[in-house]
């Protein structure tokens, strides 16, 4: 869907603003355009008329309104995760070039998938002594190796505190490491306490903040 699309959609809902999108409140969308874009819902089956949502439409407001009333975020990747319950979730997918889209997904395996996807999470280096340190996030790129192989990047947040954990888990010269944004604390961590730290922010009962 392109924004205008679901700001028509959110207006239905309570018109509030919804969580990683722009604020619906700074953009002006004219008459006309509004008219253009409930011509393209119906077409696209998710409005019957210019008033009245379809069965199709009616689920993706479904959606919409429980992303917005989660009890979390988590983002990473470009995606953010509405937690609505513990296995339960609403993925918002998307950029600004139009192709949002919220899908309802059950998030029990979540953080396997990010193994997956990831598999520097899942090399098994010696832990031994942890290291830690004070550090600039701007520091990191300098005197570490990270790229987009060997590196994640994820935040928390919620709808009343903004974002509360800010997150990047790296491999580099065969140590894995969890650095926090907002202490500025760089650390060494293992494979076993990335997976655990990952469920906790990926739980809705999980802390925030460590």
């Amino acid at each position: 869907m392109k924004l205008i699309e679901i700001f028509i959609l959110n207006r239905a809902l309570d018109g509030e603003d919804i969580f990683s999108l722009p604020s619906f409140s700074t953009i002006y969308i004219s008459d006309m355009l509004i008219s253009d874009a409930k011509d393209e819902l119906v077409e696209k089956g998710i409005l019957s008329d210019h008033d009245s949502f379809t069965d199709e439409g009616a689920r993706l407001a479904k959606r919409m309104s429980d992303f917005k009333l989660a009890k979390k975020y988590v983002q990473f990747e470009g995606a953010t995760f509405g937690i609505i319950e513990n296995n339960i979730g609403v993925l918002l997918s998307g950029s600004g070039l139009g192709d949002y889209d919220f899908m309802a997904i059950d998030i029990s395996n979540s953080v396997s998938q990010m193994f997956e996807l990831f598999p520097f999470l899942k090399q098994d280096y010696e832990s031994g002594e942890v290291e830690e340190m004070e550090m600039e996030f701007e520091d990191l790129a300098i005197k570490y190796d990270i790229a987009e192989g060997n590196s994640l990047r994820i935040k928390t947040a919620d709808n009343s505190q903004g974002y509360i954990t800010d997150e990047v888990f790296f491999e580099s010269g065969a140590k894995l490491y969890l650095y926090d944004s907002n202490a500025k604390m760089l650390k060494t961590i293992d494979s076993t306490g990335i997976r655990l730290l990952l469920e906790e922010r990926m739980a809705a009962d999980g802390r925030g903040v460590n």
